[in-house]
């Protein structure tokens, strides 16, 4: 195969979402015609290369900062694919869009992956940096050949050519997704039927987003409406740190959290230097802690001068260097001791050079 076409997210219609949850899979498909053509887009003419018969791809939805799932994304009548473009099947894997005509479609089992998270990533793919096929993949392409070979190209399941909810449908809401979650539906089928639907009228403030996590409704479904909302509620109130503890605390994804600190449209973040400390201390992460200071204009007028220990305890904790950096240049007033000695001792400790050259900047002189 030549070369494909790289990665963009985008909001599309997904046949069936991540595999790595409820349901458990993940989809690939074989072409059931000879040359099947591969293009660079959703839209247009401009093939990138061509699959033979009854060689195989997986399906692959990008969903931005959650990461890719391997199932197929449908947009513009096409199917996302991803596949290696050498014959070895080997190396980097790249992506393009197919008519879903052409592939019979078959699913894997998840597990097979590399890392620590091996038994829980739903992926075809197996190496850090160089990928090959997995052997959960390489067995579900293996029958799914194998009964084309022996039935005829077109057997298998066809992916269905409609693929979107009714036009006359209401918009998908919040009590919707509940009751599909409280029958039982898989959360691929919820999250397939969310992307699907033309109109949604979601409420994602805070406050429901705890209540539909205390009534099970999973992180792939709430990412899901979360990412076809367009926003939180004008009428939500500040996020405040409380928010983001009780997000926290009831397993919503750092990505998911670092969404709802964007989305919102005010936030009433106390990113003083003891707040840090609390929510290092309570277990949340850095990225969302970065998050919440990127938001907050700055730390409250009423904190008190940023000192040495200060710094070494946000260190401790296991602050990044840009964040102790954005702390520094956040606050209204600086107390740094900069005497060579102090400077000495904070290398010691293992405080890095960017956070030293930025408590000199901030401090007027010694």
């Amino acid at each position: 195969m030549s070369r494909l076409t790289v990665i963009v997210f985008s909001v599309t219609t997904i046949i069936a979402s991540a595999p790595g949850y409820a349901a458990g899979q993940g989809q690939g498909g074989c072409s059931v015609r000879d040359d099947a053509p591969m293009y660079d887009k959703s839209t247009g003419d401009r093939i990138v290369g061509k699959v033979k018969l009854h060689e195989c791809v997986t399906g692959i939805t990008t969903r931005g900062v959650l990461g890719n799932e391997f199932v197929f994304e449908r947009q513009d009548g096409r199917v996302h694919v991803a596949a290696f473009k050498n014959k070895e099947e080997k190396g980097m894997y790249e992506t393009a869009w197919m008519d879903p005509a052409d592939l019979s479609i078959f699913t894997f089992e998840c597990g097979c992956g590399t890392g620590k998270n091996a038994q829980k990533e739903c992926t075809p793919f197996q190496g850090l940096v160089s990928k090959e096929w997995n052997l959960c993949f390489l067995e579900a392409r293996d029958k799914k050949k194998a009964a084309l070979n022996a039935q005829g190209a077109g057997v298998g399941a066809p992916l269905q050519p409609n693929n979107a909810s009714p036009r006359t449908e209401k918009a998908l809401g919040n009590d919707d997704i509940l009751s599909l979650s409280k029958v039982g539906l898989d959360d691929a089928m919820i999250v397939m039927k969310i992307n699907q639907v033309s109109a949604v009228a979601f409420d994602v403030s805070t406050n429901v987003i705890l209540a539909l996590k205390t009534a099970g409704v999973s992180n792939a479904a709430i990412g899901a409406m979360m990412n076809r909302a367009n926003k939180s509620p004008r009428t939500e109130k500040a996020l405040g740190n409380d928010d983001i503890l009780s997000l926290f605390k009831v397993g919503l994804d750092d990505a998911m959290i670092v969404m709802k600190i964007n989305q919102v449209s005010a936030v009433a973040f106390d990113v003083s230097t003891n707040v840090i400390l609390a929510l290092k201390t309570a277990g949340v992460s850095n990225a969302i802690i970065d998050a919440m200071m990127n938001r907050a204009n700055k730390s409250p007028g009423t904190e008190k001068a940023l000192g040495n220990d200060d710094i070494l305890s946000l260190f401790k904790v296991g602050l990044d260097d840009a964040m102790i950096v954005m702390k520094i240049n956040q606050v209204s007033a600086v107390a740094f001791d900069l005497s060579t000695n102090v400077i000495v001792a904070m290398k010691t400790a293992g405080v890095s050079n960017a956070i030293i050259d930025a408590m000199m900047n901030r401090a007027n002189k010694k």
